[in-house]
């Protein structure tokens, strides 16, 4: 029998979901030191690079949080799904971010900082907790500021630059969203099952 969207949506929200937020960590520490230690091409590199396998990392993460989202024993539930394409839709802003790299090489940490970062907003809702908007929100802004405050965005001399400091937010709110996630959430109610009265 199949179980409704309700049901699953219950599901779905009583997982840890501790995986991803630290492969996200990860990554952005990765984006980080890669844009203390390498020119600019080879730091949007390890950017695309460490940024596409976010994914992946979280997924092979889930086997030591104990979340195992390559489970195939466990029941499917249409929200994994909704994951996946969220992810895709993240990945998909390239095609936005690239060109304004192209034209511009210190807004790379800018733009996929914030737009891979959209990503929260959908989840907040299917688990009904605002974790996902204040991650979305407050690392679009930190993001942001970072990456104004940033000396390769004006005219004075240091020796850090929007490829060291624009990561940094981004990096705070994945530990943030790690920690969120270990918090127990309270129970969403089963939805009530109505029954029909039939007329005799």
């Amino acid at each position: 029998m199949d179980r409704s969207l309700d049901i699953q949506r219950l599901e779905y929200s009583q997982r840890r979901m501790t995986a991803m937020p630290l492969a996200g960590m990860i990554a952005w520490a990765m984006v980080a030191v890669a844009g203390s230690l390498l020119d600019t091409l080879d730091a949007a590199m390890a950017l695309f690079a460490a940024t596409g396998s976010i994914v992946y990392l979280g997924l092979a993460l889930s086997k030591l949080t104990g979340e195992n989202l390559t489970d195939k024993a466990r029941p499917k539930n249409a929200f994994d799904a909704l994951f996946m394409h969220t992810a895709a839709m993240s990945l998909s802003v390239y095609a936005i971010a690239i060109p304004f790299f192209m034209a511009e090489p210190t807004s790379l940490p800018l733009t996929v900082g914030i737009l891979t970062g959209l990503m929260w907003l959908p989840l907040s809702w299917v688990i009904r907790h605002p974790v996902g908007l204040w991650h979305a929100g407050v690392r679009t802004l930190g993001v942001l500021a970072a990456w104004l405050a940033s000396p390769s965005t004006v005219s004075w001399p240091c020796p850090w630059s929007s490829w060291r400091c624009t990561p940094s937010p981004c990096w705070c709110w994945n530990g943030a969203g790690s920690v969120c996630s270990t918090v127990p959430r309270p129970p969403l109610r089963a939805p009530r099952c109505r029954l029909e009265r039939t007329r005799t």
